[in-house]
C-alpha cells in the first residue's frame, strides 16, 4: 500500500502542471464540438478530417464529458491524470501478478512492481498523451485493456472480456490484446493446450467483432494510402520507425509531436504528405539495413531467452505486438506519434 501511495502521489505531481493548459491541436475539433449520441458514435460518426477511424466508446465519453464539463479545460485534463494514474497501477499490479506467479528467485523482488510502474508514470514519452486532451480520451481505451489483460492474470475471464469489448471499441491499439494474451501463454502461462484455447478464443472473437462490425458493416477502412501509395515503400519505411520507437524509449529526449524519420521523412504524412524521400528509398539502404539488423537482432534474443529469461522474452514480445496497430498495415495517416 506504501508502494502505491508514493506511485500515485509522484506521477501526480509530475503532470499537476497540465492544468495550466488550454486547448490544442484537435482539443478544438473534439472538445465542446464533438458529442455524438450513442446510435451515431456506434455508427462511426467522426468529425470531419477525421475519417477512417472507428472508436464509438470514445464518442460516448466526449458526450458525457461535454455534459459535466462543457469546454473547461480543467474536466479533461483532470480525465487525463487520472487515466494515465489508472494505467499506472494496473501495471503495477500486472508486475506484481507476473512475478508472483512466475516466482521468480529475484532479490528484493518486491521492489520490481513499484521500480517499473515508476517508470512508466514518470517517463517522458507519455507527456504528449496526457498534456493533449485528444489523445488521452483515446487512453481510456488503454485502461480498459491493462485492466483486462490483469484479469486475465487473476484466471477472472469473464469480466476480463467485458473490459476488452470495451477497448476494442474505444481505441485501436486495444486489438493486440488477444495476440499480447497468446504470448504470454506461449512464454509464460501454465495452462495446458486445451485449456489455453478455452481461454483465449472470447478475446478472438471480440477483436474480430470489431473488424467485422468496423470494415464489413460500416465499411471504415484506412486514414490514406500506403506511403507513396506503395505497401513495400511503406515496410521499409516503418522498419526505421520501429528502431526510432525503441530508441526514444529508451533515450527519450528531443521528442516532438512530429519527429523527422530520416532526411526528407517526416512522422506525419497525412493524405501523401511530402512522400518523395519515402518512394527514393531501397532495401539496400545504409539505415533500413541497419534497421532490420537491430530488429533481426532483438527477435533472436527474444526467441533465445524464453527458456531462462522467460520475462525478457515476454517484454520484448510485447513491445513488437503491442505496436502492431500502428505499423501502417491499416494506413493511419501518421507513421509515428509517441502517444502510440
Amino acid at each position: 500500500m506504501k508502494q502505491l501511495i508514493v506511485l500515485i502521489l509522484l506521477t501526480t505531481v509530475a503532470y499537476l502542471n497540465i492544468f495550466n493548459n488550454q486547448l490544442v491541436v484537435d482539443d478544438h475539433i473534439f472538445v465542446g464540438k464533438y458529442h455524438p449520441s450513442v446510435i451515431e458514435a456506434f455508427s462511426g460518426a467522426v468529425p470531419p478530417g477525421h475519417e477512417g477511424v472507428y472508436r464509438p466508446i470514445r464518442g460516448v465519453f466526449y458526450t458525457i464529458y461535454n455534459q459535466l464539463w462543457g469546454v473547461n479545460p480543467f474536466g479533461y485534463h483532470l480525465n487525463s491524470l487520472l487515466v494515465h494514474l489508472a494505467s499506472t497501477i494496473l501495471v503495477y499490479f500486472i508486475i506484481e501478478s507476473l512475478i508472483r506467479s512466475l516466482k521468480l528467485e529475484i532479490r528484493n523482488s518486491h521492489w520490481l512492481p513499484f521500480v517499473a510502474a515508476l517508470l512508466f508514470g514518470l517517463h517522458p514519452i507519455h507527456t504528449e498523451t496526457i498534456t493533449y486532451m485528444a489523445s488521452a480520451m483515446d487512453s481510456i481505451g488503454i485502461v480498459f485493456f491493462l485492466a483486462a489483460f490483469y484479469l486475465y492474470l487473476r484466471n477472472k475471464i469473464v469480466p476480463s472480456v467485458i473490459l476488452a469489448m470495451l477497448a476494442f471499441f474505444t481505441t485501436e491499439m486495444a486489438l493486440t490484446l488477444p495476440l499480447l494474451i497468446l504470448l504470454y501463454e506461449g512464454v509464460l502461462g501454465k495452462s495446458g493446450r486445451w485449456g489455453r484455447y478455452k481461454k483465449i478464443w472470447p478475446y478472438f472473437v471480440g477483436a474480430g467483432m470489431y473488424l467485422f462490425v468496423r470494415f464489413g458493416v460500416l465499411g471504415i477502412t484506412t486514414r490514406g494510402p500506403y506511403l507513396a501509395n506503395s505497401f513495400y515503400l511503406t515496410m521499409l519505411t516503418m522498419t526505421k520507425v520501429l528502431v526510432h520507437y525503441l530508441w526514444i524509449l529508451l533515450w527519450p529526449v528531443n521528442l516532438a509531436s512530429n519527429h523527422i524519420i530520416s532526411p526528407g521523412i517526416e512522422a506525419f504524412v497525412y493524405r501523401n504528405y511530402r512522400t518523395a524521400a519515402i518512394a527514393a528509398q531501397s532495401i539496400l539502404d545504409p539505415e533500413i539495413l541497419f534497421s532490420i539488423t537491430v530488429i533481426i537482432i532483438i527477435i533472436f534474443i527474444m526467441v533465445i531467452a524464453r527458456k531462462n529469461h522467460p520475462l525478457v522474452s515476454f517484454s520484448l514480445g510485447w513491445f513488437f505486438i503491442s505496436l502492431l496497430p500502428v505499423m501502417e498495415l491499416v494506413p493511419q495517416g501518421s507513421m509515428m506519434n509517441e502517444r502510440s
